[in-house]
């Protein structure tokens, strides 16, 4: 009998053991293949919508001054030229 209960407590020693160690394993892995993806991954999706803003943003700016340009392209009142270019070094200035 207890012969019986030393090899119980070793196979429960050995399979906790056996256990533990592949989990861990297991756990530490997936907690570095996620550290690899926030270190790695999320700056470089940050950036790209940085890029894209940018991108937005210029097109934007660019179809507003076309706006700007064609509309007060064919004045021929020198005051209305100066208007002009006052807006557009506003524009200029505060990246609008």
């Amino acid at each position: 009998m207890q012969a019986m209960l030393a090899v119980l407590i070793g196979l429960l020693t050995i399979l906790t053991w056996h256990f533990t160690r592949s989990y861990t394993k297991m756990s530490l892995d997936t907690l570095a293949s996620g550290l690899r993806y926030e270190l790695l991954q999320r700056p470089i999706l940050r950036m790209w919508n940085i890029l894209n803003s940018t991108a937005e943003i210029t097109a934007a700016q660019v179809k507003l001054s076309e706006y700007v340009i064609g509309r007060y392209s064919k004045t021929t009142i020198q005051a209305e030229q100066v208007e002009v270019v006052v807006f557009m070094m506003f524009l200029k200035c505060y990246q609008i």
